[in-house]
């Protein structure tokens, strides 16, 4: 079982702040530095290989793509609570097809 906090489809895109991050840690932090550089391709690969055809069998639990669900951020207390019953239900269906496979 795979859970993950962005829908099915989503891949990385790269980003500035990684390299920027990188850059500043080089020379004290090399092999965190380099980790960061890789971040991304690291991601990408693991999405992949979760969706490619192999013997194994995965459980890939997402939550929803909804536009009304609350960011990580977020303080709205509705939106905050309609994404906790929304994750409360996405739990319970992956219970039932964790039990189907």
């Amino acid at each position: 079982m795979v859970i993950r906090t962005r829908p099915h489809n989503y891949y990385k895109a790269g980003r500035q702040g990684d390299q920027l991050l990188a850059k500043y840690f080089s020379k004290q932090r090399y092999g965190f530095a380099q980790s960061l550089l890789t971040r991304t391709q690291r991601y990408n690969d693991a999405v992949q290989f979760l969706h490619s055809a192999s013997p194994q069998k995965f459980l890939e639990v997402c939550p929803p793509d909804l536009k009304n669900m609350a960011g990580r951020l977020s303080k709205d207390k509705a939106k905050i609570r309609y994404s906790y019953d929304v994750g409360l239900e996405t739990g319970y269906k992956a219970i039932e097809d964790w039990h189907k496979i």
